[in-house]
This record gives C-alpha cells, sequence and structure tokens, in this order.
C-alpha cells in the first residue's frame, strides 16, 4: 500500500517545502502494514497451536476412556468364571486385556511427552501409573482367583473377585479424575488463547487507527498536490481509495477469523456433550457389572447353614440390587437423555418435566406452538435442553414454587423457549449479581445462548416468581428430515 508511483513526477518539479512528509508517510505505511502482517501472522499462528494442542488432549481423552474400559475387561472374566467354570479361557481373556492395558498406558505417556509441558503434566503422569499398579494387582488377584477355583476354594475366590472390583473402581476413579485434570487444562489454555487473542485483537484496532492516521494525512497530502494539477489530485484520490478497500479487506479478513474461532468452541461443546454420552454409557454398563458382582455374591449366600437369614439377607441385598440399576438409569438419563437423540426436543422435555414431577414434587405444565418437522439441528436442540434443564435446577434449588410453566415457540426465523415459576421470585441485586458473577448457572446458559447467535433474558413476574427467556436463531439450524 505504499503511495502512487504516478505522483513522483510532481514531486520531482518544484518540490514543496514540507516534501519530508511523504517519506515519513511512506515509511509509516511499510511499519502499520507490517506490523499488521505479523498481528495476523500471530493469530493464525496462535489458532494452529490451539487446534494442534486439542487433537492431542482428544487423543490423550480416547485414550484414557479406552483404559477405562479395558480396565472393565480385566475385571469382566473374575465375574464370568463362576458361572462359566472356564478358568483357562477366563485368564486367557484377562491376559489379553492386561496387554492392550499395557499399550493404552504408554501411548498416554508419549502422548502427554509430545505435549508441551505443564505443571498439571506430572499429575497425569501419575494418575497413569497408578492405574498400571492397580490393573497388575487385578491381574495377581485373578491368578490367585483362578488356582483356587481350581481346589475348590470358592469362598476365598470370592474374597479375590472382590477386590479384583475394587481395583477397577479405583482406575474408573483415577481415569475420571484424569479427565477432570485435563478438562481443566484444556480450560486453562483456552483462557491464555482467549487472553491472547484479545491482545492482539486490541493491537489490530491500535493498527486500524495508526491506519486510519495515515490515511488522514494522505488525504492532506493529496489536498495539497490538487491546489498544483487536477490530475494528481484524481491520482491521490484513487490512491485513498485503495487504501479503503484494503482496511475493508482486512477488516472482513478479522471478521472472518473470528467466525472461525466461533466454530471452533461450538465444535468444543458438542464434543463436550458426546462425551457426556460415552460417560453415561460407561456409567451404566461399568455399575451393572458391579450389580452382577452383587447377584454372584447372593448367590453364594445360599451355601451357608444359617438358611433363613441367608434368605432375608438375600432378598434385601436384590432389593438395593433394583434400587441401584433403578438410580443408574436415572443419571444416566440426566448425563444425556437418549430420547433427545432419538425423538427430538419436546419429547425430551416431556421426559424432562416428568422426572422433575415425580422426583421434586413440581407441577411441570410443559406446552409447544409451532410445526414439529424438521426437526432441530441437534446443536440447538441440545442448547435448548440444557438452558431448560438449567433453569428447572435453579427453580428447584433456589425458587422455593410449586408451579412451572415450559413455553416453545417456534417460529419460521427463530424459536423462543421461556421457563417461568410461582416460587418467591429474585430480587433485583441478586439478578444483576447473578449476571455478572455467573451465579444460578447464568454464565453457562447464555453461553450457550450467545454461542448460536442468540439471547438471553432473566426477569421478575408481575405475578411473582421469575422467567427465563432464550431466543436462538434457526438460521439453517434444521435436520432437513
Amino acid at each position: 500500500m505504499a503511495l502512487s508511483s504516478d505522483l513522483a513526477p510532481v514531486l520531482s518539479v518544484d518540490r514543496p517545502r514540507w516534501h519530508r512528509v511523504y517519506y515519513m508517510l511512506a515509511a509509516f505505511d511499510v511499519f502499520t502494514v507490517a506490523l499488521s502482517l505479523t498481528l495476523n501472522h500471530q493469530i493464525v499462528k496462535s489458532y494452529s497451536r490451539s487446534i494442534d494442542s486439542n487433537i492431542g488432549w482428544v487423543e490423550v481423552i480416547n485414550h484414557a476412556w479406552l483404559v477405562s474400559r479395558l480396565s472393565a475387561a480385566i475385571d469382566a472374566p473374575a465375574n464370568n468364571v463362576f458361572e462359566s467354570s472356564d478358568v483357562a479361557a477366563e485368564s486367557a481373556r484377562i491376559q489379553t486385556a492386561a496387554a492392550e492395558f499395557d499399550k493404552m498406558i504408554e501411548a498416554i505417556r508419549s502422548s502427554l511427552n509430545a505435549m508441551a509441558e505443564t505443571p498439571q503434566h506430572e499429575a497425569l503422569r501419575n494418575n497413569a501409573t497408578e492405574a498400571l499398579r492397580l490393573k497388575n494387582q487385578m491381574v495377581e488377584q485373578s491368578r490367585q482367583l483362578f488356582d483356587r477355583l481350581s481346589h475348590g476354594q470358592r469362598e476365598q475366590a470370592i474374597h479375590n473377585m472382590v477386590s479384583m472390583n475394587q481395583a477397577n473402581s479405583s482406575i474408573l476413579g483415577l481415569m475420571s479424575e484424569f479427565h477432570n485434570k485435563i478438562r481443566q487444562i484444556r480450560i486453562d489454555e483456552f483462557n491464555r488463547q482467549t487472553g491472547s487473542a484479545r491482545w492482539l485483537q486490541g493491537f489490530e484496532w491500535i493498527v486500524g487507527g495508526l491506519m486510519l492516521v495515515m490515511i488522514g494525512f494522505a488525504t492532506l497530502w493529496g489536498f495539497r498536490l490538487a491546489r498544483r494539477a487536477t490530475q494528481e489530485a484524481v491520482r491521490q484520490q484513487r490512491y485513498n481509495q485503495e487504501l479503503e478497500r484494503q482496511v475493508a479487506l482486512r477488516t472482513d479478513e478479522l471478521n472472518l477469523a473470528f467466525g472461525r474461532h466461533g466454530d471452533l468452541i461450538r465444535q468444543l461443546i458438542s464434543a463436550q456433550e458426546d462425551e457426556r454420552s460415552r460417560i453415561a454409557r460407561d456409567l451404566h454398563d461399568e455399575i451393572g457389572q458391579s450389580l452382577t458382582s452383587l447377584a454372584i455374591g447372593m448367590r453364594s449366600l445360599d451355601d451357608a447353614q444359617d438358611l433363613y437369614a441367608v434368605h432375608e439377607r438375600s432378598g434385601e441385598l436384590r432389593r438395593i440390587a433394583v434400587h441401584a440399576a433403578d438410580e443408574v438409569r436415572r443419571l444416566a438419563r440426566g448425563l444425556r437423555p437418549a430420547v433427545l437423540d432419538d425423538l427430538g426436543l419436546n419429547a425430551a422435555l416431556e421426559r424432562l418435566a416428568s422426572d422433575c414431577e415425580q422426583v421434586h414434587g413440581l407441577t411441570v405444565h410443559l406446552h409447544a406452538a409451532g410445526p414439529v418437522a424438521p426437526r432441530l439441528s441437534g446443536t440447538l436442540e441440545t442448547a435448548l435442553y440444557r438452558i431448560i434443564q438449567e433453569a428447572l435446577n435453579n427453580i428447584v434449588k433456589h425458587a422455593g414454587a410449586n408451579q412451572v410453566w415450559i413455553d416453545l415457540d417456534r417460529q419460521p426465523e427463530k424459536i423462543t423457549a421461556v421457563v417461568a415459576d410461582d416460587g418467591a421470585g429474585i430480587a433485583s441485586d441478586s439478578l444483576q449479581r447473578a449476571h455478572h458473577s455467573g451465579r444460578l448457572g447464568v454464565s453457562g446458559m447464555r453461553e450457550r445462548a450467545t454461542l448460536l447467535g442468540g439471547s438471553l433474558e432473566i426477569r421478575r413476574r408481575s405475578a411473582g416468581g421469575t422467567a427465563v427467556q432464550v431466543v436462538l436463531p434457526l438460521d439453517g439450524g434444521l435436520t432437513g428430515g
């Protein structure tokens, strides 16, 4: 964006007294362009590092998830052998799973070593080392279990099975802690990257201001030359127009870059929802194995001498097992309701309202207006469901309400959801603090709405209670089915 070379003939004849301004503008132009290019390079470099880091952490999370599955695979044969009595086959399954477990732990260590070191890396390595130690303990307990079964020592073998179950639970706990630490690392990295991006953005504004200053000086210089020749004034005008076009182009590039940044955040939220789905499935499967172990323990009580006491205890344990299974199903629905994926938002909200009535004793009125088909996109359905779920949680915790109204209004260009209650209502000062401090889940709900181009409002109802309103644009957010 240097000044037009067509101005050179004019400058070579009867040069004005303040001709040095030309050189100052040229130097200023080179400086601002170089600085702008440097900032753009830093922004792209920051985004590239963010993407590489996310890919690395996703790989580590996948390995950790496989470690949990392999731990269950090591534990399962110790439970199954009581029914199959095939010691050789179950032992071979454990050895195979243990070998794969070792490979996954080594893969986790390699991935951690390949990434930039953080203060939390050592804690993650310690988790992996502890998981490996517990795995070795499980393998040793399985060897003793199979040996005791071979010698008819069933009661002692059950103790080994219980020890394996405990070690398996400890590994699952370690992997859960592992996931939480990685989540915190990613949050810290995201905050650092966001801070850096804001700093660079602020610098871009400064560069833009410098460019505008340069344009002002160039315009003044053009007026100076226009008094001498109409042709040179026209050339100067074209030069200014080119400068303005370059500034507009650079602004569009920045808007596109920040739009891509928003897409990355949406992908991260989608990845979190996928992770919740996997956790729900794993929770159901793993606790199901523990309940199977409980059932095996109950059957072993039948060999005791006091049959009356044993049968009485057996019935109690079975009732506990049934209650635990029901609780697992309820928790799984809370983490990621399958009905949301299978039947859509309306069906999921009906289930959510029913659970809220049964568990908390609230009367929930659900009303949905507008077409049902085509379905909303998975991102929109998930965001609306989570916002409404968080609003209900706040009502249960803080409102002291008896009735709740959930209204959905789907229109061609937007969808509006309102969650209202007849509780005590939120005071205006508390509402202000909630908006600014993120209490009552307000920040999370607002973040979901903002990332989808929508808005969220919390207000007191004139009839008493509180109303939460979220408006999300459809704008292509349909599945087309």
